[in-house]
């Protein structure tokens, strides 16, 4: 056992404040730091308590999670929204559920879909993939990997006034933004295409907005003037990017053609490989041969943990420039849902202007050259 910290927010009642708990080693004995204050601007850390002697780690040890604990019954929670989330058996068990991906296409393909009354399109909420059953009362949360994890538990208490239904969506804080039914009342709808899955979606959260708050929904754009508009107000408030989905369709599980993300912000899940001194972290990404390939650095906000060595991290940025680093990255927060193998050099797909690199991450006129 060594030195160990906690991170805890709260939001409870107008607040938005964090408090940090640290267990160090200090002068041959064991201290208990904390600090605490509104989020983004907690004090200087304060000495809790000092141990010392041959017991000093345990006692110190014990009184760290005496404390943890009773700022979580608080009401504080380790989550960075502040949102207090379920505590269940079934985090982490498989679900037998798996997602529809969708496949990257670029904006001569997005022009193209644009015009084609076989494609609607919907907004790509930037938050991260969640699946959400409803089962006789019991509300439960799916992952990328296909994984029970907790959820708010506001949803909890919210979506059992929907009956029995199985969303899919995109969780961003304490929000479902769901974009497609796979499941009411017992009936699979998976086979069915995906424009009576959204008109029954329809039904579904028809007049449930006050008795739902959490759940929004995300609107299918279906004619070329639609589509058009929802992507000139995403361009021109800088959001994620759209999903274009054909209209006749099943829900097919895994990386699909049916289902087709146009991304305007670009955004890779990247591997940390070293902590720095100024609160930022050195980042990568694998190549196609099994080796790293270092990316540059990206500031951690101060309200956010600094992540670990080999945690997987969402990072996004304006392009990359190979042989160099990300231009202007931007620390989205860490990555659970994601398996280590996917954090590789192909999703970048966003270059600097007139630069081409091979897909080891060479600039290919400096590899010509060698």
């Amino acid at each position: 056992m060594s030195e160990k910290s906690i991170f805890l927010y709260y939001t409870g009642g107008g607040s938005d404040k964090e408090y940090h708990l640290h267990l160090r080693p200090r002068n041959g004995g064991w201290s208990i730091d904390y600090a605490n204050g509104r989020r983004g601007a907690v004090g200087q850390f304060k000495t809790k308590q000092f141990y010392t002697g041959p017991k000093s780690l345990e006692l110190a040890s014990k009184e760290f999670d005496t404390l943890a604990k009773a700022k979580i019954k608080g009401g504080y929670t380790e989550a960075e929204s502040g949102v207090r989330f379920t505590d269940t058996d079934n985090e982490q068990r498989a679900s037998g559920h798996s997602q529809q991906l969708p496949t990257s296409i670029g904006p001569e393909d997005a022009e193209r879909l644009n015009r084609d009354p076989n494609w609607a399109a919907q907004e790509k909420a930037n938050g991260e993939r969640r699946s959400v059953e409803v089962r006789d009362g019991q509300v439960r949360g799916i992952n990328k990997l296909g994984l029970y994890v907790n959820i708010p538990e506001t949803w909890v208490m919210e979506m059992r006034a929907l009956g029995n239904v199985m969303f899919d969506g995109e969780q961003v804080g304490e929000h479902l933004y769901v974009f497609d039914l796979l499941e009411v009342e017992g009936e699979n709808l998976r086979s069915k295409p995906f424009q009576a899955r959204y008109e029954r979606l329809l039904a579904v959260l028809a007049g449930m907005q006050n008795a739902v708050p959490s759940v929004k929904l995300l609107r299918a754009a279906h004619t070329e003037a639609q589509k058009q508009d929802l992507l000139d107000q995403i361009r021109d408030s800088r959001r994620e990017g759209l999903v274009y989905k054909s209209l006749q369709a099943p829900y097919d599980i895994g990386r699909s053609d049916a289902s087709l993300k146009y991304k305007l912000v670009e955004s890779s899940t990247c591997v940390v490989l070293k902590q720095n001194a100024q609160r930022s972290v050195q980042i990568g990404l694998r190549n196609p041969n099994g080796s790293m390939l270092p990316l540059g650095n990206v500031t951690i906000p101060a309200n956010a943990a600094i992540p670990e060595l080999g945690d997987l991290i969402e990072v996004e940025y304006l392009y990359f420039n190979p042989g160099g680093a990300f231009e202007q990255p931007v620390y989205l927060g860490k990555r659970n849902d994601i398996l280590p193998e996917e954090a590789v050099l192909s999703q970048v797909t966003r270059l600097k202007p007139g630069v081409e690199m091979d897909e080891q991450g060479v600039r290919r006129f400096e590899r010509e050259r060698g």
